[in-house]
């Protein structure tokens, strides 16, 4: 193989994984401060998310649960976007989707969920 050519290949290879660490992810990090109802059984049940966390590909989500008793649980997943939806898919094999939007409101980054506002924490 020639020399330069490998050189070459080499200097693109080293260009594209140094670019890929550059992209960043906009749902990366922890958005708390909202109350997302996400299942509601009158009498029965209300589930609802009060935190989002994304790293990577994964996600971590805080839940309150219950209808007179409420329980603090918490679910894990991945999640992927599709123009300008979410979808989380949880270890347990359910998944809910989300229209999303970001915005920045007084210096905050903001994600909207189906119209609930999350902050960046």
């Amino acid at each position: 193989m020639n020399k330069n050519l490998m050189i070459f290949g080499m200097a693109v290879l080293l260009l594209s994984v140094g670019l890929s660490g550059c992209i960043e992810d906009p749902f990366d990090g922890t958005w708390a401060n909202g109350i997302l109802e996400i299942s509601y059984i009158p009498e029965v049940m209300s589930i609802y998310i009060t935190e989002l966390t994304f790293t990577g590909g994964a996600t971590h989500l805080t839940l309150n649960v219950g209808n007179k008793t409420i329980t603090k649980t918490t679910a894990s997943g991945t999640y992927e976007t599709e123009e300008n939806e979410l979808y989380i898919h949880l270890s347990t094999g359910v998944t809910f989707s989300f229209a999303y939007s970001f915005d920045t409101e007084n210096g905050n980054d903001i994600l909207y969920l189906d119209g609930i506002k999350f902050i960046k924490a």
